[in-house]
């Protein structure tokens, strides 16, 4: 990941010195502080997403491709340095590298309460949801790919991604204590599936 950083910014100073021996040539070209403006304002989101999924590796112990689910109670999560998104929700989250090709991921059925899997791309967007709004809860397979790796055959429903790198956010809605057993076998039935 930080050989990619190194890249991306190596890449950025060929750009600013090629914008540079431009401006040299014609006066009438953007600014160059212009230039390197829009280009911070681009690349933010990026370096932003990338220093997130490195903290959720080397502070979370999470990794990529493998799913990792919090197994306690949302209420005893309270104070922890990891910002709870809410108080009636068993969360976890999937690290999806797509840099050696296509990874395929495994949802249970889950149609007695509210669970989201919200997938968020190396920009920050949220492209794309799984769980009771999107798809009313239904199990399913979702195989993620970018433009340089596309599946002849994806397991399930394909799920086109910009850039390498996926986050998923998974929630499943807890009413009590007594459901705990149940929501972590839910956690349990995540599954990557070897493409």
């Amino acid at each position: 990941m930080k050989n990619k950083i190194i890249t991306f910014f190596a890449g950025l100073a060929l750009i600013i010195s090629a914008c540079q021996e431009q401006k040299k040539s014609k006066s009438s070209e953007p600014d160059l502080k212009d230039i390197a403006y829009e280009a911070f304002i681009y690349s933010y989101p990026l370096m932003e997403q990338v220093k997130t999924i490195n903290d959720m590796q080397e502070f979370m112990g999470i990794e990529f491709n493998k799913p990792a689910m919090n197994t306690k109670l949302p209420w005893d999560n309270v104070g922890m340095p990891i910002v709870a998104p809410n108080l009636t929700s068993m969360t976890g989250g999937i690290l999806l590298d797509l840099s050696s090709g296509p990874v395929s991921i495994e949802i249970p059925e889950i149609k007695d309460r509210y669970n989201v899997f919200q997938c968020i791309d190396v920009f920050t967007h949220n492209f794309f949801y799984m769980g009771s709004r999107a798809t009313q809860g239904e199990a399913g397979q979702y195989t993620f790919f970018n433009e340089k790796n596309k599946p002849k055959a994806p397991i399930g429903t394909p799920v086109l991604v910009e850039g390498n790198q996926v986050v998923i956010v998974v929630r499943i809605d807890i009413k009590n204590e007594a459901e705990h057993e149940k929501i972590i076998a839910l956690q349990k039935a995540i599954k990557i599936i070897a493409f």
